[in-house]
């Protein structure tokens, strides 16, 4: 049985619902034509979605009608911003293809893993720091990630294209990578070459090999596995220069992270990949 014909959507190794975070980042159109690709490429739906929340001024007696105002100011502030969005994502999908939008006046993150329940693959923009064009609108990925229950694909900037012919798996023994394969099936069945990389300390060598044979299995062409040795580099930067040096546009891997005082604190191969994503990343936890 070959790959094309496994990757029907009979066998449920294709997304038919793609959730795509929409901001008015000037990347954003990019990100956009990306997600298009995609869609067309998968044959499925595209759902659109932005939020932001109406921050509710500190009111006292005094200034009960100023502040009132302030707040009718802000919840139209609000509104413009998603109108804007809404704009933006029409611009690439309009009312004649298979996309519908969908915003809300909540909290971006938490509102986003929402809406997740509808889509099979959820999709942002790199994580920019503070300052960064998309504003309120803007998704932070590490804020979402470890909540989302999705996979979850990371667009760096300046990116309106992922052909994911070469792709390159970050292996580590553990659930999330090896739920980071699973999820990553649709594009690993289409691809063209796919290289497991262990990286760190103690690679996982033999793990590694039972990953590409598994993987054979689907008539995925799997050249092998590379290891990278501790180095003056970090894990996540052996990464990098594994997907540099393979040719590939996208890096499969894992998202560690636990919980303290209520928070979501990450392992550093994570974080450092969401601080310096120079390809797109898919992420499952």
């Amino acid at each position: 049985m070959s790959a094309s014909s496994i990757a029907d959507p009979s066998f449920g190794l294709v997304p038919r619902n793609i959730l795509v975070s929409v901001d008015l980042d000037l990347d954003m159109d990019g990100r956009l034509k990306l997600v298009a690709d995609l869609a067309d490429r998968f044959s499925c739906h595209v759902i659109g979605a932005a939020a932001r929340e109406v921050v509710m001024p500190v009111m006292t007696e005094a200034d009960v009608i100023v502040q009132t105002d302030l707040l009718e100011e802000e919840r139209r502030i609000v509104q413009r911003d998603l109108d804007d969005a809404e704009a933006v994502f029409r611009r690439t999908f309009d009312r004649s293809t298979s996309a519908t939008w969908c915003s809300a006046t909540e909290r971006a993150s938490y509102w986003i893993c929402e809406q997740a329940r509808s889509a099979d693959l959820v999709v942002c923009g790199a994580r920019l720091g503070e300052g960064t064009l998309g504003g309120a609108l803007r998704v932070d990925p590490g804020h979402v990630l470890l909540g989302l229950g999705r996979p979850l694909l990371v667009v760096p900037p300046r990116t309106d294209m992922l052909a994911a012919r070469r792709i390159v798996i970050g292996w580590k023994n553990s659930r999330e990578a090896r739920r980071a394969i699973l999820d990553a099936l649709p594009f690993l069945m289409r691809s063209e070459n796919v290289l497991v990389v262990c990286a760190g300390q103690y690679p996982d060598i033999d793990g590694a090999k039972a990953v590409a044979e598994h993987l054979r299995r689907y008539g995925i062409h799997c050249e092998g596995v590379a290891d990278t040795p501790s180095s003056n580099h970090s894990v996540a930067e052996d990464l990098r220069n594994a997907v540099t040096r393979s040719g590939s546009d996208l890096l499969v891997c894992g998202a560690y992270g636990h919980t303290r005082l209520r928070e979501w604190v990450f392992g550093g191969v994570t974080t450092d990949l969401l601080d310096d994503t120079r390809s797109v990343c898919l992420f499952s936890h």
